[in-house]
């Protein structure tokens, strides 16, 4: 899917409208997470991610 926004008017409009797509709920629930102190579910993926990761040792 491309990401640019689509363009609704006209050639002939004053001002270009476009529309863009957006996750509203991730919107909201992000700010609430960091303020909650809690990770949202892709910070929690990575994080587990890390966790099972093999260790470098030097």
């Amino acid at each position: 899917m491309s990401r640019a926004a689509s363009v609704i008017t006209t050639v002939r409009s004053r001002v270009a409208v476009r529309v863009m797509h957006t996750d509203e709920e991730a919107m909201i629930a992000k700010p609430v997470c960091r303020i909650l102190n809690r990770p949202t579910e892709k910070e929690d993926a990575h994080d587990q991610q890390d966790e099972n990761a093999p260790e470098i040792l030097d």
